[in-house]
């Protein structure tokens, strides 16, 4: 019930009335309902009085009188009503209806206005109807594309949303889609190896009572998986037995092939129930099987097929292969009235695993027809004697087929006489070698030529020292160096002569070695204020030597006769020479501490010095000396040297180093070293070191800094006019503690402050560079 505005009678409270407007439902079905609208007035005391009245709906008036002879509360009497009917619509709305009383009189005039509303249900919605003709567009075993048609709404039968569901392998149910309305669906999750039904439905906004029957069912099948394993054996009877492993779920069967060439080509195969393969081909056989599915989509389509799945290799009863011939040599050695015997095997090849049960070996000779060689057991060897000339062999074999097996390729090999050689210096065994160098000559000769030669030096425990393999025209090796030869020892000289014919003749000789070695001749090393050796070599002071048939050394004569000194002793009342040879020349060499070997001088005489610019600073260091006697031999040893620097260091300029700028006081030096390279980060899994990898470009810098304080203006002058020339940007750089380089300098710095006085800095910045040696 609405009410409407009251009216007051005097100001006072009192005849206190009001309109109102109160509608109901008369009856209602799903498509109409029906209202019933009344007008009235109610009133809280007793009143009478004159009014009039209008109902909107109907356009109904009245008019009487405003009466009640209640005082004690409200009461309430209608005066006007109208019925109305609607039809109920897709959504709720609102009834309005309006009206007024007025009265006139002497009290309580006045006119109440009130408008009554009345909500209208929605027509009631209806469950959607089923969708239809649920279909498969297009299958693969990765994508399943669906197709449905959408059921009519009319009806009130009205539906928002749509669901798809799936059953994997005939499993529980998976809602796939629950969104707006679409009549195509792309299922992308589906993998090989399972059977998928799908079906649909409608459904009004989100309430599970407002949701269709199902659609049609949709079956699909994606490629069977393949089987894990086949495994494949030879029955005792020579058939092949398959047995697989794994097989998979969805499938309406297997296909099975075979290869007779390891795979290269395979035909459709048979096998009976229980997978034997009672017509398997001879040979080596491997099978292959994969499972198919027909009509995978839902009744239709092309039947598809798991990958293959390949057996191991078995082999059946077959004629053997061509079997291997071992042991025969290109040629032969034949001896001067008996000719060579040549002995042959060979390895059968029976694919069934046969044993041999029998062989042929074919002959072909260049001296004549010979008859086929029959085995009739497992002999897999056989010879022959032959004379000079060729011979080719083949063989074939037997197992348990009855089928020879194939013949192998021919072999052939040569016979023929072999080439003479020998030493003719040393001429016989055990010749002694005294004089340096040795010349090694030996002969050679054969009807077809001389084809390669090879002649070794080897030690008393048979190690090779040196070989050489000269032209075929060579007959002589010369052993000049001293790094061969070692005095007082055994060797032994071997040398192979290959004729035309392929044939190589082997032949030795051994000899010793026993020569008068020079004395050591005395050295003398002395350093300069530059820090440069002079290596000073005088003659040996064991001086006795027999010069053609002479005695020279340290004589001088008296008048008490002939005075013998130096290296001599007295022995059972003889005198006692030491034996050596002559010094003739000597080399020499400068060995640092790390053993690099650098040469100063070769073939000097004595009485001779030789200068090193570039020794070692304040670190122990060796001079090499080989002396030279006029008949090749030689001694070798070595001298201890230190070049002291009191903690200078020295900087060498020049193509000899012949320039010297010594500094070092107050030295302060850094050196760094860069190798170039890249870093690369590889993914290489978890609980991988997250570091990188280096790769070096083999490249290496090398940069220092050196400063000095020099103590004198005649220096700190020199130091100027050396280093103002551009060619002295590269020199040799000596540290106090024994290192050398060669360096590129980038920069020299010079400079002083007055608060020290006649002392001047100098600083260089440098880059070592490669290796080069001054010229001596």
């Amino acid at each position: 019930m609405a009410d409407g505005n009251a009216v007051s009678g005097y100001g006072n409270g009192y005849y206190n009335w009001h309109a109102y407007i109160s509608i109901w439902q008369n009856w209602i079905t799903d498509d109409k309902i029906s209202l019933h609208v009344e007008l009235g007035y109610s009133t809280q005391y007793a009143i009478n009085v004159y009014a009039k009245g209008h109902l909107d709906q109907g356009n109904t008036n009245w008019s009487g009188s405003l009466y009640s002879g209640n005082n004690s509360g409200w009461v309430t009497t209608a005066v006007a009503s109208a019925d109305v009917e609607f039809g109920r619509g897709e959504n709720d709305w609102t009834y309005s209806c309006g009206g007024w009383i007025q009265t006139t009189g002497g009290f309580a005039p006045g006119t109440s206005w009130v408008t009554g509303t009345y909500t209208v249900p929605a027509h009631p919605r209806y469950v959607p109807r089923a969708p239809t003709n649920l279909t498969l567009v297009s299958s693969t075993d990765t994508k399943q594309e669906l197709s449905v048609k959408l059921p009519d709404k009319s009806g009130w039968h009205d539906y928002n949303k749509i669901n798809f569901y799936r059953h994997t392998d005939d499993g529980d149910t998976e809602q796939l889609y629950h969104d707006k309305v679409i009549s195509n669906y792309l299922d992308l999750t589906t993998t090989a190896g399972h059977k998928y039904t799908y079906d649909c439905r409608v459904q009004n906004g989100d309430d599970s009572n407002y949701c269709s029957d199902m659609s049609n069912v949709v079956t699909v099948f994606t490629s069977p998986n393949a089987l894990g394993r086949l495994e494949l054996t030879k029955t005792a009877d020579n058939k092949a037995q398959l047995k697989g492993y794994d097989a998979p779920r969805w499938k309406d069967g297997y296909e099975f092939q075979v290869t007779k060439d390891n795979g290269k080509t395979w035909e459709n195969a048979e096998v009976d129930e229980s997978w034997l393969a009672t017509n398997a081909p001879a040979g080596t056989i491997r099978y292959r099987v994969r499972a198919y599915k027909l009509n995978p989509w839902d009744g239709a389509g092309d039947t598809i097929y798991s990958p293959w799945t390949e057996s191991n290799s078995i082999t059946t009863i077959c004629p053997p292969n061509a079997p291997t011939i071992n042991g025969l040599k290109t040629v032969y050695a034949a001896n001067m009235n008996e000719g060579a015997n040549i002995a042959i095997t060979w390895t059968p090849n029976h694919p069934d695993g046969s044993p041999q049960s029998a062989a042929q070996i074919e002959l072909n000779s260049s001296v004549g027809s010979l008859p086929t060689v029959d085995i009739t057991d497992s002999t897999t060897s056989f010879s022959i004697n032959h004379g000079v000339g060729t011979l080719s062999v083949r063989v074939r074999t037997k197992g348990i087929d009855a089928e020879w097996g194939a013949w192998s390729e021919w072999k052939t090999a040569r016979i023929a006489y072999g080439a003479s050689a020998w030493f003719s210096s040393p001429s016989t065994n055990g010749t002694e070698v005294g004089i340096l160098p040795y010349t090694v000559e030996w002969k050679a000769a054969d009807s077809t030529g001389i084809s390669y030669q090879k002649i070794e030096l080897r030690d008393s425990s048979g190690g090779i020292i040196a070989s050489i393999e000269p032209s075929t025209s060579t007959r002589s090796w010369n052993l000049s160096g001293y790094s061969m030869l070692v005095n007082n020892s055994s060797y032994t000289l071997k040398g192979y002569v290959r004729n035309g014919a392929g044939l190589t003749t082997e032949f030795t000789r051994t000899f010793t070695t026993n020569w008068l070695s020079p004395a050591a001749p005395t050295v003398q090393v002395e350093y300069t204020d530059d820090l440069c050796a002079i290596i000073h070599v005088y003659q040996p002071k064991t001086d006795y030597a027999v010069q053609d048939a002479a005695l020279t050394g340290t004589i001088t004569q008296s008048d008490d006769g002939l005075l013998l000194s130096g290296n001599l002793t007295i022995e059972d009342g003889a005198i006692k020479l030491t034996s050596t040879a002559p010094t003739k020349t000597y080399d020499i060499a400068r060995k640092d501490s790390d053993g690099t070997l650098t040469v100063l001088g070769t073939g000097n005489d004595l009485g001779t010095f030789v200068i090193d610019r570039l020794p070692p600073l304040n670190t122990e260091y060796e001079y090499v000396m080989t002396a030279h006697a006029e008949s090749g031999t030689y001694i070798t040893f070595s001298v201890k040297a230190l070049c002291p620097s009191s903690g200078d260091e020295a900087f060498n300029f020049g193509d000899a180093a012949e320039t010297c700028l010594r500094v070092g006081f107050d030295a302060q030096a850094s050196r760094s070293k860069k190798v170039s390279g890249n870093t690369f980060h590889f993914a290489l899994g978890k609980g991988a070191s997250q570091l990188p990898t280096f790769y070096s470009n083999d490249d290496m810098d090398i940069d220092g800094t050196h400063s000095y304080k020099l103590h004198s203006r005649d220096l700190y002058d020199r130091a100027e006019k050396i280093t103002d020339k551009p060619e002295n940007a590269v020199c040799w750089f000596r540290s106090a503690f024994g290192r050398i380089a060669r360096v590129y300098v980038s920069a020299w710095n010079f400079s002083y402050a007055t608060e020290n006085y006649m002392l001047w800095n100098m600083g260089a910045s440098m880059t070592e560079c490669v290796w080069e040696e001054p010229l001596r």
